[in-house]
């Protein structure tokens, strides 16, 4: 015949059980914090030809050119060499790096030359592959 167990001693059971699973979660009882999560910080590395295609089929080059002539925006030629405008830094202050730069591009901004338009439904892929074709702006 099988045992039966009190509803009062079921949820204790349960209680017991959750509990160990949530120190378990937390890096246990002994007292050692959890090993942190490390997070990338470069942003993926891209395709140059796919960011062409997206600098010439989308609106970049109605205010850039991929030479050091300015249009509406500045020219990209080395500006990942920090041979820009801007020098090593981007419009809004932050350091020039892929990471940087692509949130650049996805958020825009305001820099002395103007201001920088948004694109928010660009992909992360899509933005790596657009900063690896500024890296062949030389």
């Amino acid at each position: 015949m099988p045992m039966q167990l009190s509803p009062r001693f079921a949820s204790a059971c349960l209680l017991v059980a959750m509990l160990a699973i949530l120190l378990a979660a937390c890096g246990g009882a002994g007292g050692q914090p959890a090993a942190p999560t490390v997070m990338p910080t470069a942003a993926p590395t891209g395709d140059p030809a796919r960011g062409e295609q997206i600098f010439t089929t989308s609106d970049c080059k109605a205010c850039h050119m991929v030479t050091d002539q300015k249009l509406v925006g500045p020219g990209l030629k080395g500006v990942m060499d920090g041979k820009g405008q801007y020098g090593d830094k981007l419009p809004n202050g932050k350091p020039l790096n892929d990471k940087n730069t692509a949130e650049w591009i996805k958020v825009g901004g305001v820099g002395k030359l103007g201001q920088m338009p948004s694109h928010p439904d660009m992909t992360p892929e899509q933005l790596a592959d657009l900063v690896a074709y500024l890296h062949t702006l030389k």
